[in-house]
């Protein structure tokens, strides 16, 4: 970029180049090697709580404190930037008495905890009250984590509609891979 200072940044998950250049004066722009590829701006109504990242983010994207989200190798990976990293995937249609268990095979470098949180038709926002948070091994292997929902009252008999993952709490500059998310 030619002219005054500007900033970049690449969003793998929505295939986004966005920058910021001066407010005055002539800016130039080029971009090299770039392949264009199709991504849908809004991801597809999913029925069923099945993610495996072989080939894209499946609608995951990077709501706060999270840099670089991205699949690579089959896995959904990132790096969180602040103490409270979280992805969100909304256009999710579940009944939520039909999925008992939500299972996920996730490795982080640090942190001691992470969080599953859920949003329904009867309760359109984020809440302690609608979440799961269970322990984490931050050992840079990859670990299955199993989380009750079915008999969670806020889960079970309503209509899931967003899912969130915090896959490492607390821990500024860890990072994380998810192999896969499924709800059982």
């Amino acid at each position: 970029m030619d002219g005054k200072a500007a900033e970049a940044r690449y969003e793998e998950a929505r295939a986004f180049l966005t920058m910021r250049v001066a407010k005055d004066g002539t800016s130039s722009v080029q971009v090299e090697g770039v392949q264009p590829r199709r991504v849908p701006l809004l991801p597809r109504v999913v029925r069923d709580i099945r993610f495996e990242f072989d080939d894209a983010a499946h609608g995951f994207l990077p709501a706060h404190d999270i840099a670089d989200l991205r699949t690579e190798n089959g896995l959904l990976k990132g790096t969180a930037t602040g103490v409270d990293p979280y992805m969100e995937r909304y256009a999710v249609d579940v009944d939520g008495s039909a999925v008992k268990t939500i299972r996920l095979r996730l490795k982080v470098s640090a942190g001691g905890g992470a969080q599953f949180y859920w949003i329904t038709q009867q309760s359109p926002g984020w809440a302690e009250d609608k979440a799961v948070h269970f322990p984490i091994i931050a050992d840079n292997q990859f670990h299955e984590y199993v989380l009750s929902v079915g008999k969670h009252p806020l889960w079970n008999g309503q209509r899931i509609t967003t899912i969130r993952l915090d896959p490492t709490g607390g821990a500024q500059g860890a990072t994380f891979e998810v192999d896969w998310i499924r709800g059982e």
